[in-house]
């Protein structure tokens, strides 16, 4: 079992986020969550886009692994999933707890872009964030 998990880690399938859990966000919904409230962001969201017309298959999930497995965002940030928001494989939502800036971290597929948008209780923290 955990060789093929490491496997899974190495080919950027999955993240270890605790103890004995894995996040394998390819095994989330592909129906968007039933409960579609508003996200409140405390900054403009941060989008990243390119030439193409269209994220590759597979792209963002493997953004969503590769940045929750960064040793420089783990060592700084904590991130946590939420077990009381409903995920799926092209919005995923985690909670930031150990920062100076605690809050809720949300990812967005829009399929031609990825959106990053962030909501906390703080004002003025844009520049921060965003390094």
């Amino acid at each position: 079992d955990d060789d093929f998990l490491k496997l899974l880690e190495c080919l950027k399938i999955t993240v270890h986020i605790g103890d004995d859990e894995y996040f394998l966000p390819s095994a989330l919904s592909l129906e968007p969550p039933s409960d579609d409230t508003p996200f409140p962001m405390s900054c403009v969201p941060l989008v990243f886009t390119w030439d193409e017309q269209i994220l590759p298959h597979g792209f963002f999930l493997t953004f969503v692994v590769e940045l929750l497995h960064q040793k420089e965002v783990r060592d700084n940030i904590h991130f946590e999933l939420k077990k009381d928001v409903l995920q799926c494989r092209y919005m995923i939502q985690v909670t930031v707890s150990k920062n100076k800036i605690p809050g809720f971290l949300k990812l967005i597929d829009r399929k031609r872009w990825i959106e990053i948008c962030y909501s906390c209780s703080c004002t003025n923290y844009c520049s921060q964030l965003r390094e």
